[in-house]
């Protein structure tokens, strides 16, 4: 364990794999919006206070299907 700690680079990706098993397994509570929920009056949206990465072409939110 102490060479582990001692390697910068695998501490590194250990909390990245972590933040993103976490961010996965509560993602019904991290994402903003239903990621499968199509609205097509707005489609191809750009980055805006509601959707902060923008929507895809049928109207979903980028960002919770990442999240998801």
């Amino acid at each position: 364990m102490r060479r582990f700690a001692a390697n910068r680079l695998a501490v590194a990706g250990a909390l990245i794999t972590l933040v993103l098993v976490v961010a996965g397994t509560l993602a019904p509570w991290f994402a903003p919006h239903d990621p499968y929920a199509q609205n097509l009056s707005k489609r191809l949206q750009p980055a805006s206070r509601e959707h902060w990465l923008g929507t895809d072409e049928v109207g979903r939110d980028i960002l919770s299907r990442i999240i998801y």
